[in-house]
């Protein structure tokens, strides 16, 4: 499991001359990357750049920024972005790699950090802010330690892989996904969690709106010939403006949840992974957005991993219409269901999310459900 602690790191002046050579070899290897528009492989850019831009840094320091070049290109060449010319490196950040032997920096300890500077390697004070202490005592590997330069003061990351704690549960808590916006947990005493927010869900339906309107915009300046720029630009910013409020939901409601039901659950969702999209699809969509319950269920599966707590999935199909009492069919009516047969009525979130926890119960053993 890989994860990425906040390091701080005394100011040193041999330390930021190296943060400083590490962006001017970036633009310099850019420039050659660039081969009037026709982004060179990896392996050819370090074969003709190597000796060109090797000197003030280290053969591993080099060989990492002429890595970090051929990835920025690569990058922008799956998410189909024109490149006019090299792509400027202005940010001083510097990537090190931290292993015993010929590294560019060694595992921290005693409160310092030894790293290779252009005066050669120092040790540089160091701390560790105290909710991450407990977290390295299950450290399997260190990374990296990325440095960089914002307001003056140098901000350090280090990149750690920590062994998987074992995942043991007993009680399941059934999760049921909402298309607006909504999540429910019920637990194996029946309490159940809703989290919903009444204010986003206003605001996505006040984009949705802005959306069509702006796609009849469009269509309307493309008939007539006209400049579709302006209107193409504002489409996008309102699509990252919806994708990072349901990235910001899904978060939440993943922490809260997770917290909600404490060690010794079992986390139940339906299973609804959809396949990822075949080159054909994703070549149409050029900042390609996840789906709400993909958001959310990466985020489950993330903050489950770190409390310990395994997350299963079951197929269940029309858990929504069909009552988690006695099982007949009823109907929806405002977000609640109600059964024909016993009469009962409860929200329709929560009757998924017992239909779920059911369903995960009655097919016991573990063999008869997916885990990730």
């Amino acid at each position: 499991m890989r994860k990425v602690v906040p390091l701080k790191l005394a100011n040193d002046a041999d330390l930021r001359a190296t943060i400083e050579s590490f962006r001017l070899t970036q633009q310099r290897v850019s420039e050659i990357a660039f081969e009037h528009g026709c982004p060179l492989s990896a392996v050819e850019l370090h074969q003709l750049s190597y000796a060109t831009v090797k000197g003030p840094l280290r053969s591993q320091l080099t060989c990492t920024a002429i890595r970090t070049v051929s990835s920025e290109y690569s990058r922008a060449r799956k998410r189909n972005r024109r490149i006019y010319g090299p792509i400027h490196f202005s940010k001083p950040r510097a990537l090190f790699l931290i292993g015993k032997a010929k590294r560019d920096a060694c595992p921290p300890r005693k409160e310092t950090i030894r790293v290779w500077t252009v005066a050669g390697r120092k040790d540089i004070p160091c701390s560790i802010p105290a909710r991450f202490k407990a977290e390295l005592k299950n450290v399997k590997s260190y990374d990296t330690l990325a440095v960089s330069i914002k307001k003056g003061r140098l901000v350090a990351t280090l990149s750690v892989t920590l062994s998987d704690p074992k995942r043991e549960g007993t009680l399941p808590a059934g999760i049921a996904v909402g298309s607006k916006n909504e999540v429910a947990v019920v637990n194996s005493e029946g309490k159940s969690l809703r989290v919903i927010t009444v204010a986003q869900n206003v605001m996505e339906e006040t984009s949705r709106k802005t959306k069509k309107r702006l796609e009849r915009r469009l269509a309307a300046r493309k008939a007539d010939g006209l400049e579709t720029r302006s209107v193409r630009r504002v489409l996008k910013r309102l699509g990252r403006r919806r994708h990072m409020r349901t990235r910001t939901f899904c978060h939440a409601a993943a922490n809260r949840l997770v917290e909600w039901v404490g060690k010794g659950s079992i986390l139940v969702m339906e299973d609804l992974r959809t396949p990822p999209p075949s080159r054909r699809n994703r070549r149409r969509s050029s900042t390609p957005r996840p789906h709400f319950y993909e958001v959310l269920r990466r985020r489950v599966e993330e903050k489950a991993k770190d409390a310990a707590i395994p997350v299963y999935y079951v197929n269940v199909t029309g858990n929504e219409r069909r009552c988690s009492l006695c099982g007949a069919a009823g109907s929806i009516s405002k977000h609640t269901f109600h059964c024909d047969s016993c009469g009962s009525e409860s929200p329709m979130s929560k009757n998924a999310a017992l239909n779920i926890r059911n369903k995960f119960t009655v097919t016991r053993p573990w063999a008869a459900v997916n885990q990730p």
